[in-house]
């Protein structure tokens, strides 16, 4: 129901906390530059969600899209290449601590769901994770993202599936769930994201509403 004023109120909010926020993360890299600890500490720059900023007229988050789910991961220090932007592997938020706990020379304890990503920083063609698994407003949504697709199970009796394909729709406007020359592509992600529920104990899988199906 708004109208463009109260959009246009909502993103200047949205960037003068940004703003904000940019001038703090500012203060903190001055300051260790300022202690001498500059070169000899990891920075890592990422978020728990994005904000929807209006796309599709949403200005909340707990949302599958890109704008919510897709955050930074940026990362610098002593031994990382500068200036390089890597758009070809996944990373996930549960990839900080297994990162950090490497770089610094640390085990990385086993218990761990996420994993180093030391091995592409230096070469993004390395073995890497074919999935990354986003957890959605508690249990209504779980998605699976790969390199093309984003697959998105609901927690309701109908209509509890979405497939998008990120390459050719990146806005994702189109659910590809019922396209049949995409049934083995969504097969496939079917069972990404129920290999993982199993994997973490998620209690997604027993609070599906009834009439839905969990593909097993």
């Amino acid at each position: 129901t708004w109208q463009e004023i109260s959009f246009r109120r909502y993103l200047y909010q949205y960037y003068r906390l940004t703003e904000k926020t940019d001038k703090l993360i500012g203060n903190i890299l001055a300051a260790l530059k300022e202690s001498g600890l500059e070169k000899n500490t990891i920075v890592i720059f990422t978020s728990d969600h994005g904000d929807m900023g209006g796309s599709h007229r949403i200005v909340m988050k707990a949302v599958p899209y890109e704008e919510s789910i897709a955050v930074p991961f940026i990362i610098a220090g002593p031994g990382i290449p500068t200036g390089k932007v890597d758009k070809k592997n996944l990373v996930s938020g549960l990839d900080m601590l297994p990162t950090l706990c490497d770089l610094a020379g640390i085990a990385v304890p086993e218990t761990l769901l996420g994993k180093s990503i030391r091995p592409i920083l230096n070469d993004q063609t390395a073995p890497w994770k074919e999935a990354i698994f986003v957890n959605v407003d508690d249990n209504q949504q779980r998605v699976v993202r790969t390199d093309r697709y984003k697959y998105i199970r609901l927690n309701r009796p109908n209509d509890n599936e979405i497939l998008f394909d990120l390459q050719q729709d990146p806005g994702e406007t189109k659910n590809m769930v019922s396209d049949p020359g995409l049934s083995t592509t969504l097969s496939r992600h079917r069972k990404l994201l129920d290999d993982w529920m199993k994997k973490t104990s998620d209690p997604f899988r027993a609070n599906i509403k009834p009439g839905g199906s969990d593909h097993e």
